[in-house]
């Protein structure tokens, strides 16, 4: 069995981070985190950090969710998922671009006022990292390739899926950090009206600019792009 460990697993997860393949998905993850923390912005306390912090949580777990599975062909969801991966990163996409949309008021009938449009839902997160995962393209590096072996093979599976769940974990963790920082700073700003539009706005640009790279299938060509201006990012895969 290669010699890999969890810990192991976990680095290199966060190392991936930084990768070609992940940066992509940033400015529309900060986007949902920005709509949804100029709305904690009268709130008291810490609940201007655990807010978006819960949606950043719930976004790494429907991530984290789906990478799990499509790293393990062999199960019965990862050979779903594998087999409508196309369709269902369409559906993601639309769904990503309807959210961003929903948060510039486009669809006034299903909403009276503003900020229940605009407002987080506990499930949000979770929908949004799942809806993401369809759209990314993980950057194999050794460490991630020992593991999807493993993950291929029905006697070491199990052990195969734990690395996976340990990998994703690793690259969970700056998303959480990312959530923790900005929450509050957002938080600030969007207590002048002004800042507030202009915050929503802007978020929910990012976010429909993601959902199309998604329902497109251009996220590969972004990173590809980035791969060829910064090269040094190709260590981080």
């Amino acid at each position: 069995m290669p010699d890999i460990s969890v810990a192991g697993a976990i680095a290199a997860g966060v190392f991936s981070f930084a990768s070609p393949c992940v940066l992509p998905l940033a400015p529309g993850y900060i986007g949902f985190l920005a709509g949804s923390a100029s709305h904690a912005s009268h709130d008291a306390g810490g609940v201007r950090v655990l807010r978006p912090l819960g949606l950043g949580l719930t976004f790494v777990v429907g991530f984290s969710t789906v990478f799990v599975a499509l790293g393990a062909p062999e199960s019965t969801i990862g050979a779903l998922l594998s087999r409508s991966f196309d369709r269902l990163a369409i559906v993601a996409g639309a769904l990503i671009v309807a959210l961003g949309l929903l948060r510039l008021g486009a669809f006034t009938v299903l909403s009276r006022t503003r900020d229940r449009r605009a407002a987080p839902r506990s499930w949000a997160g979770f929908v949004v990292g799942m809806a993401f995962a369809f759209g990314w393209t993980p950057c194999v590096g050794p460490a991630l390739a020992t593991i999807l072996v493993l993950t291929a093979s029905p006697a070491s599976q199990t052990w195969g899926v734990a690395l996976l769940s340990a990998y994703a974990l690793g690259l969970g963790l700056p998303f959480l950090l990312a959530a923790a920082a900005l929450a509050p700073l957002m938080a600030r700003l969007a207590v002048t009206p002004r800042l507030r539009g202009a915050l929503l706005a802007g978020a929910a640009l990012m976010l429909i600019a993601t959902g199309v790279l998604i329902a497109t299938g251009a996220l590969e060509r972004v990173a590809a792009w980035l791969l060829d201006v910064f090269p040094a990012l190709g260590g981080a895969g």
